[in-house]
């Protein structure tokens, strides 16, 4: 169950009242002029307002793009390398772990799961000393913040 009704969450949007809401679910959008039926956001703690906007709309159409049935490819890329470890990419390929179903109670959207979840364990590795990992990375570029790597 969630813990706001939609309604409810609509009156706390500053910029929108109940009326416009009902007003625009009866009204037609007009997707060429779709900057006019949300209005401006503006959010100066977050986003200050753009001074120029550079955006264009271009149209595309379908004959454009199309690609005829026989020459799409189902399945992996010819030369695709599996087994290789891409920096900046998350992945669980190369470090040791385990995984169980079971019920965990995991929070999804302030609410525990009610069913099994898929839970993963990384094997101990063991202790490496701080020192000698320090004298193995000394000089090297290295990637930090996982999930989301970068070279340091």
């Amino acid at each position: 169950m969630k813990t706001n009704r939609w309604a409810e969450a609509v009156r706390r949007v500053s910029w929108c009242t109940w009326d416009i809401v009902v007003q625009r679910l009866f009204t037609p959008i007009d997707v060429t002029n779709i900057y006019d039926f949300t209005g401006r956001y503006e959010s100066p703690g977050y986003f200050p307002a753009l001074a120029n906007n550079h955006a264009k709309m271009v149209k595309i159409y379908r004959e454009e793009i199309y690609v005829d049935r026989s020459k799409l490819v189902k399945g992996l890329c010819p030369g695709v390398k599996l087994d290789v470890f891409f920096p900046g990419f998350p992945t669980l390929k190369h470090i040791p772990y385990t995984s169980s179903l079971r019920k965990a109670k995991v929070k999804v959207f302030q609410q525990p799961s009610r069913h099994d979840s898929l839970v993963l364990s990384i094997t101990d590795q063991g202790k490496k000393d701080v020192k000698a990992v320090a004298l193995e990375l000394l000089g090297k570029s290295i990637f930090v913040g996982w999930p989301h790597l970068i070279e340091a």
